[in-house]
C-alpha cells in the first residue's frame, strides 16, 4: 500500500518512462516541482518496494509489478478527468482530479467509469442531465403531507401535525361498535360461567351407580 506522495512519484516515473523512455531524479524534480533531496528519498521506498530499478546518480527503472502499478495510477487518474468533464464541472480539472484520486475506493473509481460508459450509451439521458445543468428545475414538493421545518439559530425543528379528531358520525360508529363488542364478551362471560356451575353440580351429585353397596346388609335383610 502505497501513501498518496508516493503514488504521485510512481505515477510520474511511470509516466515519463512512457513518453521519454529514460528517467533521470531532475525530471522528477521538474515535473512534480520538488526538491532533489526529496525524490532521491521516495526513489529510496520505492525501490524498497519493489517497483523501481535505481542506481546511485543513475537512470530510473519501472519494474513488472512498477508498471502494473503505475498503469492503475494513470488509468485512475484518466476516469477521474473524464468524470468531471462529463459532470461539466467548474474547475481546474487536472489539479481537483489529481487531489480527490488517493482518497476513493477502487470499488468507487469502477462505479464512475461504469456511469462514464452508461452516459455514452445513452446519449438520451445525457441531454437531459445537461440541459438540467443549463436550467436547472426543481419539482415543487407537496407541503401537504410533509412536516414542516423551523430554524432557530442553527437548529433545525420539525413540527409534526396533530392527527385530526374524528368527525361525530365516527363517533357514533365507534360508539356502538364497542358497546356490541362489550355485549359479546359478556354473553360469552354468562355462557362461560353457566357451563363451570353444571360441571360443578354434576360433580357434587353421583349417580346411582357411583354409590356404595351395603352387600352384607342386604343379605340378612329378610324377605317381605
Amino acid at each position: 500500500m502505497l501513501s498518496p506522495s508516493l503514488e504521485d512519484y510512481l505515477e510520474e516515473i511511470y509516466r515519463l518512462s512512457l513518453t521519454a523512455g529514460m528517467v533521470r531524479v531532475t525530471d522528477i524534480s521538474r515535473k512534480l516541482r520538488v526538491s532533489t533531496p526529496s525524490v532521491t528519498k521516495a526513489l529510496r521506498r520505492l525501490l524498497s518496494k519493489g517497483y523501481i530499478t535505481h542506481q546511485r546518480y543513475g537512470l530510473i527503472g519501472v519494474t513488472d509489478s512498477g508498471k502494473k502499478m503505475g498503469a492503475f495510477l494513470i488509468e485512475r487518474n484518466q476516469t477521474l478527468q473524464e468524470f468531471l468533464m462529463l459532470i461539466r464541472a467548474n474547475c481546474d480539472i487536472p489539479a481537483e482530479a489529481e487531489s480527490i484520486e488517493h482518497y476513493l475506493s477502487n470499488s468507487t473509481i469502477d462505479s464512475l467509469k461504469s456511469l462514464g460508459l452508461f452516459m455514452q450509451s445513452h446519449p438520451d439521458v445525457y441531454k437531459r442531465y445537461i440541459e438540467f445543468m443549463e436550467n436547472p428545475v426543481v419539482p415543487e414538493k407537496d407541503e401537504s403531507s410533509a412536516p414542516a421545518a423551523e430554524t432557530s439559530g442553527d437548529e433545525v425543528i420539525i413540527l409534526i401535525p396533530e392527527p385530526e379528531e374524528p368527525s361525530e358520525e365516527e363517533n357514533i360508529v365507534q360508539s356502538e361498535e364497542a358497546a356490541q363488542q362489550s355485549k359479546v364478551e359478556k354473553t360469552e362471560i354468562a355462557a362461560a360461567d353457566t357451563g363451570i356451575f353444571a360441571i360443578e353440580k354434576t360433580n357434587l351429585e353421583p349417580t346411582p351407580d357411583e354409590l356404595p353397596q351395603d352387600t352384607e346388609a342386604a343379605e340378612k335383610k329378610p324377605a317381605e
